[in-house]
């Protein structure tokens, strides 16, 4: 049995009918990891000792019939940013590296209280601060689509992406500030959900921006992203009566306010259009109250300023040990006056607004994730943020979104739809990618055979 195949949801049903112990299902993760992260990168620290123990813990509680839910034993990794009592949260920096956590953070509880292994905690780009993935400081990522090239994983939740798609666990837990989980979504071909803003407890992260900042789940399946969910927010989704396909309204953006776009990214989105037409779903133009870049540029404030608030004074202890672009956007935000904040804020409310009466005529937005499939690493312009290009609105406007994989580029690399909704609607988002699932098949995992190593 190839466990690493294997969604959350079809691991969770083995469990609990005896096929699979925790045990066994702990195991093949930490060999799967040992074999491939050489290659991969996507670890801060490996948790193998306290893994196997919770696992064994787990397994006789079964025994005596006492499930935890249907996240009993399974594994996942968590992006570090999350605070684990008595370990340090690097958050990518070398500057954090020393501080141990007093406390585990909320999300992290829920997470374990539900029965979830956590394999290890995940690289990602310093302090949060990067679409592309990349860290020149602790090391970026392998995108597990390409063993040719180094290809950039997408971040911030880069590390946590790279294990899923690895098929080491079947969950990864990240933050999103403006895509740090849908991007990485979308490069490496899976679920990412982005929650509405404040849906889930946030305390005991390093936050990036504080009204921005969401967690969410990295997964193969719409199901599982459910499952997390679920846990993560004590809210029911899957349960609640689906809309009925032929009854959507599904708003889209006209090609020109798109922008430039993959060929490749722009026919599978043509595709989902299809797909959902056949399901007699309506599809209407939408017009957002501004251009997509004008909402970059806003947010940008927001995470400049916010950002240097927060890590300012760290960051000016020990600039010389930092990531030079990172370095860069922090040096940027610390530029932005008290008073530029206050009318972004203002300015925000405004778009809120006009954003929430456009949303009334459409049940979901569907818009690309990414414009472009995941480059060589070699071809990165830190200056530049196109893969945000679709995803930095919806945080801007309080929204919730999750990206959804299209298909396979020419040269193999996934692309990815994202679907977005108002405040508040994650359980019609999940029920129109279970949809979506459900035609197109199960997303294929990368072939990982050339990054395993023979040691």
């Amino acid at each position: 049995m190839q466990v690493f195949r294997q969604t959350a949801t079809e691991l969770s049903r083995q469990i609990h009918s005896g096929d699979l112990s925790c045990v066994e299902l702990a195991q093949s993760c930490l060999k799967r990891a040992t074999k491939l992260e050489p290659a991969l990168q996507a670890f801060v620290e490996r948790l193998d000792q306290s893994a196997m123990e919770n696992a064994r813990k787990l397994d006789r509680e079964l025994a005596k019939q006492k499930s935890r839910g249907p996240l009993h034993g399974i594994p996942f990794v968590l992006k570090d940013v999350f605070a684990i009592a008595g370990r340090p949260t690097t958050a990518g920096s070398k500057i954090t590296r020393c501080a141990s956590a007093e406390f585990t953070a909320t999300a992290v509880e829920r997470l374990l209280s539900a029965g979830l292994l956590l394999i290890g905690t995940t690289r990602l780009p310093e302090f949060a601060f990067g679409g592309w993935g990349t860290n020149s400081v602790m090391g970026t990522p392998r995108n597990p689509w390409d063993a040719n090239r180094h290809r950039v994983p997408g971040g911030s939740s880069s590390g946590a992406a790279c294990a899923v798609a690895a098929g080491i666990v079947p969950v990864g837990i990240g933050t999103d500030t403006g895509g740090s989980v849908r991007i990485p979504a979308s490069l490496c071909g899976l679920a990412g959900l982005k929650p509405t803003y404040g849906r889930i407890a946030t305390d005991g992260i390093v936050l990036l921006a504080d009204s921005l900042d969401t967690v969410g789940s990295l997964t193969r399946s719409a199901n599982d992203a459910a499952l997390i969910y679920e846990c993560l927010s004590g809210r029911s989704v899957m349960s609640q009566p689906a809309k009925p396909c032929d009854t959507l309204r599904i708003g889209v953006l006209d090609d020109s306010a798109l922008g430039d776009i993959d060929k490749a990214v722009y026919d599978n989105y043509c595709e989902i259009l299809k797909l959902l037409r056949s399901l007699g779903a309506t599809i209407q133009r939408f017009s957002m109250p501004d251009g997509l870049e004008d909402f970059v540029q806003r947010i940008g404030i927001l995470i400049g300023f916010e950002g240097w608030r927060r890590h300012g004074e760290t960051i000016d202890q020990a600039s010389e040990l930092m990531d030079p672009a990172v370095l860069a956007r922090f040096q940027a935000g610390r530029n932005v006056t008290a008073e530029q904040y206050a009318a972004a804020c203002d300015e925000r409310k405004r778009d809120l607004q006009s954003m929430l009466a456009r949303l009334e005529h459409v049940d979901a937005l569907l818009t690309p994730t990414t414009p472009i499939t995941a480059i060589p690493v070699e071809d990165v312009d830190e200056s530049r943020l196109p893969l945000s290009r679709y995803t930095r609105f919806v945080n801007y406007l309080n929204l919730c979104a999750v990206a959804v994989p299209s298909g396979l580029s020419n040269e193999d690399l996934p692309t990815s739809i994202q679907l977005i909704a108002k405040p508040g609607c994650e359980a019609l988002l999940l029920q129109m990618t279970l949809a979506i699932e459900q035609l197109n098949g199960a997303f294929p995992l990368p072939d990982m055979v050339n990054f395993e190593s023979n040691d």
